[in-house]
């Protein structure tokens, strides 16, 4: 404790002062103990703009281990083919997530769309001997089972790798069918989504949404309590469109809308360019017509806020689309997908390319680097690239030469039974 002219410091008046300045939780509405830094967009979708006078940290934890999970989750099936990056750790491929095939199996996916199958494997000690069965993806995976087996028989893990790998046999399957959920319209994806917005709007008219108008929404993004009406709903908007100019191919969006006029404030998001979403954040008075926007190209590292463009976008009336029919609302999140899906796997196959032909191309850039290539070293180079697609794809082929011949087949045999049928 600091004393001055008798009196304790700070005085009365400096604590008074100092509990108006600051900064309120938009979510509990307390005070702040441990600052946070809140993205607007989550990380996990590159999004970069932060505010630290938005949440506690305790409030930023439990939304990072329940609805932004949930959110993050349900948009894997389109982040992992596009190995859609967070901005923390660019260099980090997207997460991985796990597929189901028509038979039943599970299968591993990785950033780019790389499917493995999980490890199926029975390692065993019986006296002094190792028993290993079953099957797995690769070495790496065999390695990390028999890691604690080996020393518990105090072997050298790379001399029993070497007994494994002479013994294993190796097989290039087609890849099977996989069935996964896109499970982004559902309740915790949805009070992200209006997370999102209510956050939009707490960093640019923070007094704003601490007004008792707004208890609405964030008792929806807190606690999942909901309103009458969901105050989340499908919209028919796609942000790719030339008059919104488009960062990427397939940017994120949120804006937030208000109307002095009719006092509705009302927000809109958007992933991956369709997947929109309009959001009622409250009806109140305003003195004002506001608009504030936040665009992500996850995929070019890049975002921007207030562009004219974002702002000029016209936001679906949130009363249009809460109207929707079961069916209606159906159509449209289908339409939406169906929209977005050839875009992904058109960018998840160049990724597949870049990873085939990128050695052989680094390979090249080295020697050239140095000396030009010599006719017979373009050659190999070309040709080692045709064999690695090949290699690639020959699972593929081989099916569909197979279902070709068995085709062949079947129409040789309905001719040969109605030729048959004639002659009689």
């Amino acid at each position: 404790m600091c004393a001055i002219g008798g009196d304790h410091w700070p005085p009365p008046s400096f604590h008074r002062k100092w509990a108006f300045m600051m900064s309120i939780d938009i979510y509990t509405e307390k005070a702040i103990q441990v600052p946070s830094k809140e993205h607007i967009i989550p990380n996990f979708l590159g999004g970069q703009l932060i505010s630290c006078e938005l949440i506690d940290k305790f409030t930023n934890d439990y939304f990072g281990g329940s609805i932004d999970a949930a959110l993050a989750q349900a948009l894997r099936p389109i982040t992992v083919p596009l190995d859609a990056r967070s901005d923390r750790k660019p260099n980090e491929p997207a997460p991985a997530m796990q597929a189901t095939s028509v038979d039943g199996e599970t299968y591993e996916v990785r950033a780019g769309g790389v499917v493995r199958p999980t490890p199926k494997l029975d390692v065993q000690v019986i006296g002094r001997e190792l028993h290993i069965n079953g099957s797995a993806p690769g070495m790496p995976e065999i390695r990390q089972a028999l890691r604690k087996k080996v020393k518990q028989l105090g072997l050298s893990l790379d001399e029993v790798m070497k007994q494994v790998e002479s013994l294993a046999t190796k097989h290039i399957g087609l890849m099977p069918k996989l069935t996964f959920p896109v499970e982004i319209w559902d309740r915790d994806p949805y009070r992200a989504t209006a997370k999102i917005a209510c956050n939009q709007l707490g960093m640019h008219e923070q007094a704003l949404f601490l007004r008792p108008e707004f208890n609405s929404i964030r008792q929806f993004v807190m606690h999942g309590t909901q309103p009458e009406v969901l105050p989340v709903q499908v919209a028919p908007v796609d942000i790719r469109r030339p008059e919104s100019a488009p960062m990427g191919r397939l940017d994120h969006l949120v804006i937030v809308h208000g109307t002095a006029a009719t006092g509705q404030v009302t927000g809109l998001v958007t992933y991956f360019g369709l997947l929109s979403f309009v959001v009622n954040l409250a009806t109140c008075t305003l003195d004002k017509n506001f608009s504030y926007s936040y665009r992500v190209d996850q995929l070019g590292r890049s975002d921007r806020q207030n562009a004219s463009a974002d702002l000029k976008m016209v936001i679906p009336s949130f009363e249009s689309c809460a109207r929707l029919s079961y069916e209606e609302f159906r159509e449209t999140a289908l339409a939406q997908l169906n929209s977005l899906l050839p875009e992904v796997f058109g960018i998840q196959r160049q990724h597949w390319l870049r990873r085939i032909i990128l050695p052989y191309w680094e390979k090249a850039a080295e020697l050239t680097a140095r000396r030009e290539l010599t006719p017979d070293e373009h050659w190999e180079l070309a040709n080692a690239i045709t064999v690695a697609v090949v290699r690639e794809l020959e699972p593929s082929i081989r099916e569909a030469s197979r279902l070709r011949r068995a085709e062949a087949e079947a129409a040789l045999e309905k001719a040969s039974t109605d030729g048959g049928g004639e002659d009689k």
